[in-house]
């Protein structure tokens, strides 16, 4: 019975947080199935607010962190705090930290927990200098390239002579929405492959 309820949670996206159901993020694919060793972090909603609340007291050192986040929060103001935690997981260069850093979401095609790895993905929160190679996500989900707006099925052939693309995402995106569209990018190797380390929201 307790994982026919599981499953049923997973297709619905909800997971159990301090006896309160949280939505997380859905796709419709599994990037990572399975992980052991683990440390979960809650992201919600604070009551009549839009501010995030975070659940740290379960982060436990020299464990893989798993952040299970509301999908409605705003991905700007959850990324920085996840890349407050992610420094502080990693700060101490005395007593290095191997373990991992995921996101949680729902695979709704497959009914499954899925997770996101980004251990080697920073977050900044300003504008490049330039859109010199720049993939930009707007508020709306369209996709801009060094300006020019493009389709999904355009990237690979206009994006061939890029020697790097720097990932960009608009500061009113929710986080479900910042995740959908970071997993469709690492699913397709070419643009995978020229993706720098850090991931710009503004």
């Amino acid at each position: 019975m307790k994982k026919i309820v599981l499953i049923a949670l997973v297709f619905f996206g909800l997971v159990s947080c301090s006896k309160k159901e949280m939505n997380l993020s859905r796709h419709n694919v599994t990037v990572l199935a399975e992980i052991t060793d683990h440390s979960p972090i809650y992201f919600s909603k604070e009551k009549d607010s839009n501010t995030v609340s975070v659940n740290r007291t379960n982060a436990v050192g020299g464990t893989n962190w798993v952040f299970s986040i509301q999908r409605d929060l705003n991905a700007k103001m959850v990324l920085e705090e996840v890349q407050k935690l992610k420094d502080k997981k990693y700060a101490d260069k005395a007593h290095s930290d191997d373990k991992e850093v995921f996101f949680s979401y729902a695979d709704t095609l497959h009914k499954n927990l899925a997770f996101f790895p980004f251990q080697y993905i920073d977050y900044e929160f300003k504008r490049p200098q330039s859109t010199e190679n720049v993939l930009y996500f707007n508020g709306s989900n369209d996709l801009f390239l060094q300006d020019e707006q493009v389709q999904w099925d355009e990237l690979e052939q206009r994006t061939a002579s890029l020697p790097i693309i720097h990932l960009c995402f608009s500061a009113t995106l929710t986080f479900e929405e910042y995740l959908q569209n970071r997993i469709r990018v690492e699913q397709n190797d070419a643009l995978n492959q020229k993706l720098d380390s850090i991931d710009r929201i503004y």
